[in-house]
């Protein structure tokens, strides 16, 4: 069950863990703490394409969520051979991405998520690149045995 309380400034109810206001961008405190309220909403500098409506926050939030969530299974599925070259970068940009819009709404569940996809698509870089050097050692190893 999630806890919510009402913003200060139009009365709407916010979950608990969301800093800003979903219905009138209204700032209800920080991550941390729900309880200290700050004047403004989220900062909109990205660029917007003419006649479409902007995405509202929890829409953004949702869709950003779900990135970190996919990014976590892409990089779990990058330590395959092979895959990895094309999957572990792929999941460290989704990764990006969702922080990024995470911490512009001041949202901190989910980033933890997003985190371990990075992580975890550095390390399947890693890895990709230690099945590479096996292959080449495994290649002049099998040479040398020949006298080739």
């Amino acid at each position: 069950m999630q806890h919510k309380h009402l913003c200060d400034s139009c009365g709407a109810r916010i979950e608990v863990g969301r800093a800003i206001c979903p219905a009138c961008g209204y700032r209800a405190g920080t991550m941390f703490s729900e309880a200290a309220a700050v004047s403004g909403g989220p900062s909109r500098s990205s660029k917007k394409q003419a006649g479409q409506p902007p995405p509202s926050m929890q829409d953004a939030v949702e869709r950003a969520r779900d990135s970190a969530n996919y990014s976590l299974i892409l990089s779990l599925l990058a330590l395959f051979p092979v895959l990895g070259f094309i999957l572990a970068p792929l999941s460290i940009y989704i990764a990006v991405r969702a922080i990024r819009t995470l911490k512009l709404y001041q949202v901190e569940d989910g980033r933890g998520v997003a985190a371990a996809g990075i992580i975890i698509g550095a390390l399947a870089l890693l890895a990709q690149a230690s099945y590479c050097m096996l292959l080449i050692n495994s290649q002049q190893s099998a040479t040398s045995l020949f006298g080739l």
